[in-house]
């Protein structure tokens, strides 16, 4: 079992929210840009946006150049 160490920095400390504020952060912009958002889950390399039938379709008004 790991022990927790006290963090004497406070930057340091801080950082495990930073994080989390970060990915969180992610997730809403790959959300409303509909862009992958890859995770690894179980082993695997998975992305949380892509849509059931297992394709991105090109959104009206973006080439994709």
């Amino acid at each position: 079992m790991k022990r927790k160490s006290a963090v004497t920095d406070a930057d340091m400390a801080n950082a495990g929210r930073a994080l989390e504020r970060a990915a969180a952060r992610a997730r809403r912009l790959a959300e409303e840009t509909g862009t992958p958002l890859y995770i690894f889950k179980d082993g695997h390399i998975v992305d949380l946006n892509r849509p059931s039938g297992g394709n991105y379709g090109l959104r009206e008004g973006r080439s994709g150049k």
